[in-house]
């Protein structure tokens, strides 16, 4: 049995944004180094169900 995760939070990304890799969905917030600009929210929420 292969089991797959539903989500996966990460940060080691160059930008803002989430995509999916077969059934997970991946989500990514970085805030990244000074002056650089990724799309970082810092009021980013992320709800996970069931």
């Amino acid at each position: 049995m292969i089991v797959q995760p539903m989500s996966d939070l990460h940060s080691d990304c160059p930008g803002f944004g989430g995509y999916p890799i077969g059934r997970t969905r991946l989500i990514s917030n970085p805030s990244g180094y000074a002056g650089e600009t990724t799309g970082f929210d810092p009021n980013m929420t992320v709800e996970l169900g069931k």
